[in-house]
């Protein structure tokens, strides 16, 4: 009887245990829900992973999906911004200035996003969402964009080393330069997707890097002879040989060497008392097979006295000059470039 009795009192209190465990609530938190466990279900050495927290579970989603993206923009930032330019000041202070801040998503890779079941907290009363990326499944998906501007990258360099005349080879390595910077992007944003699949084009930065080195070489192996036209003053030719200088080409009359021609019309009209001018340059770069470049400036009106006609010279040379310093010089260096 007694060992009946503690059987049935046995039996009572463990089905009170059973329903003290169903009435407090006890929920199993997903990992997946905290950064600090979030590893624990997706290693960030396989995965992207980004966390929504809202009060809709739609919300959850977006904002998860917004944290993954932000996750390379901050990787791109923290990359980027770790080289600065430190210029000292009078007050012994360092200004420090960002060289690049560059932001890439690539919306084929993050097509493959995928989401958990949302997770309700009821304590909270919120949904949870983790959105995660599969970075090998990613870079399948990212490798033809990367290829494609490797692709591109490298058409410009070929042509330019085929190219035998050198003005043509500094244009096909200036587009290189400009398919170089996408190029460069995405080489960044792969190093950052998958280490692995990035390898093979973070070799390529020897490469881009060396553009700039390239077209000076070319430059400096460009002869140019300033050549001025029947009637042209004789103090624009220094003029422009130190432009030529300072666009790094060397000045020199050698075979093969480009001509720099150069015409400067006055347009003087005269009448009883004054005299009129309207002066135009004329600059053509050429060499026996094509003109590479031309340029044009009609000048402003000068007016003079006849009598004074010296002096109308000298303003109409000086006006030459300047518009031959401040703009023919900066045109001649924006086309070589």
């Amino acid at each position: 009887m007694k060992r009946f009795g503690f059987l049935i009192f046995a039996v009572i209190g463990f089905s009170l245990v059973i329903a003290s465990c169903k009435s407090t609530g006890v929920e199993n938190r997903p990992l997946w829900t905290d950064a600090s466990t979030i590893a624990q279900v997706f290693s960030p050495e396989e995965y992207v992973t980004g966390i929504g927290r809202a009060v809709t579970a739609d919300v959850a989603v977006n904002l998860a999906d917004g944290n993954l993206a932000a996750y390379f923009s901050r990787e791109i930032i923290s990359v980027t911004s770790a080289q600065t330019n430190i210029a000292s000041s009078d007050t012994g202070h360092g200004d420090e200035s960002l060289l690049r801040d560059v932001t890439v998503v690539s919306e084929s890779v993050l097509s493959g996003v995928e989401h958990t079941n949302p997770w309700f907290d009821k304590k909270e009363k919120v949904w949870y969402v983790c959105s995660y990326l599969n970075r090998k499944e990613a870079w399948e998906h990212f490798e033809p964009v990367i290829n494609q501007d490797k692709n591109n990258f490298y058409s410009f360099i070929e042509s330019a080393e085929k190219e035998e005349d050198p003005f043509k080879r500094i244009a096909y390595l200036n587009e290189a330069k400009t398919a170089g910077q996408n190029y460069e992007k995405s080489i960044l944003f792969s190093e950052i997707l998958y280490q692995k699949g990035s390898a093979a084009y973070s070799s390529d930065r020897k490469m881009l890097a060396s553009l700039d080195e390239k077209i000076s070489t070319v430059v400096k192996n460009i002869a140019m002879n300033v050549v001025l036209t029947k009637g042209t003053d004789e103090r624009y030719k220094g003029i422009l040989e130190s432009i030529v200088s300072d666009n790094g080409f060397t000045v020199s009359s050698v075979k093969n060497s480009y001509d720099i021609i150069v015409s400067v019309d006055n347009k003087k009209q005269k009448f009883t008392d004054t005299v009129v001018a309207n002066p135009e340059i004329k600059i053509e770069i050429k060499n026996p097979s094509f003109t590479f470049f031309t340029w044009t400036k009609t000048m402003d009106r000068v007016t003079g006295f006849t009598e004074a006609e010296n002096l109308l010279d000298t303003k109409i040379t000086r006006a030459v000059e300047k518009a031959l310093r401040n703009e023919f010089g900066p045109a001649m260096k924006n086309v070589m470039r």
